[in-house]
């Protein structure tokens, strides 16, 4: 199996569970039929690129052509901003300190 269909396909599964929607849901925001989107995140089908350029849209996404030899520095800016977000939640909040008295 090719990995970047695989790759693909998880992808967009992931962004569209993320944006609360069923793959009804986006079918009708893409206008393909919602058979054609659970092909996709099984990797039964390759997508067309006027296909990913829909998708990508219809799910907030962004779509970057990157030099091959930057990756690399795209997946540690990538990493170093997941850290961030992680440090940046409490570990506790008030209101449930409060409650459990």
């Amino acid at each position: 199996m090719n990995y970047l269909i695989e790759h693909i396909g998880a992808l967009l599964k992931q962004a569209r569970l993320k944006k609360k929607l069923s793959q009804r849901a986006l079918s009708e925001k893409v206008g393909v039929p919602q058979s054609h989107i659970s092909k996709i995140e099984n990797r039964q089908v390759d997508l067309q690129t006027s296909s990913l350029i829909e998708f990508s849209r219809a799910l907030d996404l962004e779509l970057m052509l990157v030099p091959r030899e930057l990756v690399p520095t795209f997946h540690a800016l990538m990493r170093g901003r997941n850290q961030e977000q992680e440090e940046a939640r409490p570990l506790y909040r008030l209101e449930e300190d409060a409650s459990s008295d």
